[in-house]
């Protein structure tokens, strides 16, 4: 069995994965909607995340303007 390691990915190849802007994709984080983690300065998602989002529509462009 292999099993498959999730990497971190910037805020900005979060936000062309989910097709939004970075700024919506700080927004999903302030709001709970993507876990993140810190590390230094930098907030990072994993892809892991970003599929879920994908999957369940929680972060995706429609959501993104029902927030705004």
């Amino acid at each position: 069995m292999v099993a498959m390691v999730s990497r971190l990915m910037p805020l900005d190849e979060v936000a062309k994965a989910l097709g939004v802007s970075i700024y919506s994709v700080r927004r999903f984080v302030t709001a709970g909607a993507l876990k993140s983690v810190r590390i230094g300065a930098r907030v990072m998602i994993s892809t892991d995340e970003v599929v879920r989002a994908q999957r369940e529509g929680v972060a995706t462009p429609d959501a993104a303007e029902q927030r705004a």
